[in-house]
Order: structure tokens, then sequence, then C-alpha cells
């Protein structure tokens, strides 16, 4: 589909460039003339306009007009070979608007569109440093760097960050070396060297997440809040977390209140839908008043949004409240997430807690359409009493 989309879009117009503008999305530019860039120009266009710079901030994550450049992503000459032998979208091929605006607006984070995404930057441009006016600035290589550690383009962001001495540079070698253990011991050193760096302090924190849970993350949080640079997504979730793990029931409020600080300080974009997803799941290991309220909020605004239903769910299903979780999941199977394996799951759940009898006869649809989920544990668990079911009702 995107392959696709792209392949229209460089049909259309004679120069296409590619721009990446967040996790979730693409900004294909097309002209009439060739395409020049240099580092003078965004800064002289924000420098123009009133206001831009707090668009670009709030829209694009992007907090320098020069940091433009670690968005972009192929050059016309890379992508229109790697879009060749695409389709060509028209009336009788209404992939467009059909399949493409479900995959990036109905669904909350749309993985199709992703997994098309992570195809294309195995293709990273080499483009950007022939376009630039002269060698990138240190600050403008962080950034690039920034960009493809986070699609682990490991080597690629290690030759960008050759020589570079910063304490951004060394929170993005370590994880372009080791994402998955964010380099723990690499950070303390980096931490004695640098000072109560944030962006250390958060990625040890972090690592000791991910090495001893929340309460190991503990210390460094209160290093952050000691330094007041506690106003990050990903400390909000870990003091939830924190908040459930050493309180039980008791933090449930408390954990709420960070869940809800965290997703204030993401807005209400989808373009960190990882992230935001991560926040609402904390709250069905924390089932209270306040998270439902939370949820409730968030549905009202964003009906579409597919994680907040289905922690909105888990959180009735935790309470012994099947029904209204039954009532959610019957519209969101009349909409287009009846292919969504998360929701059909959990309606298999919600049968179960009521008693229904037609659970037999739903299980035996969910494992045809589903086959290989019969190793789960929570499959074979609703499997059972679906056999259950079924005894009684001879």
């Amino acid at each position: 589909m995107l392959r696709a989309m792209a392949r229209t879009f460089c049909e259309v117009f004679p120069h296409v460039d590619l721009w990446w503008a967040s996790p979730g999305d693409l900004l294909l530019l097309g002209a009439r003339g060739p395409l020049r860039y240099s580092l003078e120009a965004p800064e002289h266009l924000v420098a123009s306009c009133a206001g831009l710079e707090a668009d670009l901030e709030r829209y694009l994550q992007v907090r320098r007009p020069t940091d433009l450049w670690a968005r972009f992503l192929l050059h016309e000459d890379e992508l229109r070979p790697l879009v060749a032998d695409a389709a060509i979208l028209s009336d009788r091929f209404p992939l467009l608007e059909g399949h493409a605006a479900r995959a990036r607006y109905v669904s909350a984070i749309g993985y199709t569109f992703l997994r098309d995404l992570y195809r294309l930057r195995l293709a990273r441009s080499s483009f950007w440093p022939r376009g630039l006016a002269g060698a990138p600035r240190d600050d403008d290589a962080l950034r690039i760097a920034a960009v493809r550690a986070g699609w682990a383009q490991g080597p690629d962001a290690l030759a960008v960050l050759e020589g570079i001495d910063h304490p951004e540079a060394v929170w993005l070698r370590t994880l372009a070396r080791d994402p998955e253990a964010a380099g723990e011991a690499t950070l303390r050193a980096a931490l004695e060297r640098y000072g109560e760096d944030p962006l250390l302090l958060r990625g040890l924190a972090l690592a000791a997440e991910r090495r001893g849970g929340a309460r190991a993350a503990a210390p460094w949080l209160a290093r952050l809040e000691a330094i007041g640079a506690d106003e990050d997504p990903e400390v909000h979730r870990l003091r939830a977390l924190l908040a459930v793990r050493t309180r039980g029931r008791a933090g449930a409020a408390t954990a709420a209140a960070e869940v809800a600080a965290g997703l204030r300080l993401l807005g209400p974009s989808d373009r960190e839908a990882a992230l935001r997803g991560k926040l609402l799941w904390v709250l069905p290991a924390a089932p209270s008043p306040e998270a439902v309220e939370l949820l409730e909020g968030l549905l009202a605004d964003r009906p579409w949004d597919l994680q907040a239903s289905l922690a909105l769910v888990d959180l009735q299903l935790a309470a012994g409240r099947p029904a209204p979780a039954l009532e959610r999941l019957e519209a969101l199977l009349a909409s287009d997430f009846r292919y969504e394996r998360a929701v059909r799951e959990r309606y298999l759940e919600a049968l179960s807690q009521l008693g229904r009898r037609d659970l037999p006869q739903e299980v035996r649809r969910f494992l045809d359409d589903f086959p290989r989920s019969t190793r789960d544990p929570r499959i074979q668990e609703l499997v059972r009493a679906a056999r259950a079911v079924a005894r009684e009702a001879r």
C-alpha cells in the first residue's frame, strides 16, 4: 500500500522526495522543478514566519530549523527505483481512498503502515551529506543520528556520531550498540563525566526498570525530581508503575494521575503512539474509578482510539464487569476493528465471564481465523471454558 502511494505520487510529480514526520507519518514532497536544499533555507523560512517555530516543535517535534534534516529519508533518485514495480492507484485500484485511510486513521497504531515504513527505512537515503551546503554541525549530526538509532540503524548512527563529545551522543551511541539493554554501565560512566544530565538519568531509569522492575528505577526517578527534570512521559509511566508495584490498589489513584500527566505531555496526535500505549497499559494493572474516568474522557475525544478502548475493556473485565465490556467490544466488532485479534480475544473473555452459550461457537471462529493462537495460554484457557459450556449444554 505504502509503495503504491509513493509510486502514484511519482507519476504525478516529476520531482519527489520522501521525509519522515513521526513514527506513523510520512511526507511526500512533490514539485514541477528540481528540489534544492540547504541549511540556510529552513532557517530563513522560520525567521520570516511568526509562530512557525512553535508549530514545528508541536507537530513535528523539530526544536530548531536544521533538525528538519534529521527527517529526510529518500531522495528521488533512490525513491523511484524502490517503488518502480508498485501498482498505480486509480479509480479501478482505489487503495488510497480505502485501505490507506483505515491503516492511518482508523487503526490507533497502523501496524500495516508501520511495517511498510520499516521496509522503506532499510533503504535510508545517502543523499543528505550531498544535499547540504557544507558539513553539518555537531547538533545536526546528533539529530540525524537520533533518527537512525531510533530505527535500529546502528552502524549508520555510530558513523555519524563518531568523535562527538556530548551527553546526547553518549546516549545515542549506547542505544545504537545495544538498544535492548541500553548499556547501563556506559550510561553510568557518562553520568560521572557529565554530571546530572536529564537524558542520561532517564536512560538509567529505563535500563533499571528492564533489569529489576519499577522498584529498581526509583533512585533514578528521585534524582530526576531533585533536578526538576521529571516532566517526561516515560518518567510519569515509571512513577505510575512504581505506585502500583509498591502500594497495590492503594496506589491506583496515583497511577491514574501519573498516566494522565504523561498523556498531557504527549499531546493529542498519534505520533507518539507506542509511548502512549505504554502509558495506557499501566491502568488495567491498577483498577480505580480515576482510571475509568480518564479512559472514558479520552474516548469521548478520540472514539477511534483502540488502545484506550482495550485498556478500558481490560479494566472492566478485571473488575468483574463483563456486561459493559461486552457492549464496547460489540461496537468495535461492528467497525473495521473486527479484524484485530486483541478485540476478538477480549470478546471471548467477556463471553466466558458471562457464561454465554455461544462461547464454543465464537471460540471455533476465532481459531479458524487465528490458528496459531492455540499455543497462547490465554487462548488455551478460553478453549477449556468453551468445552465446559458445551458439556453443560448437552
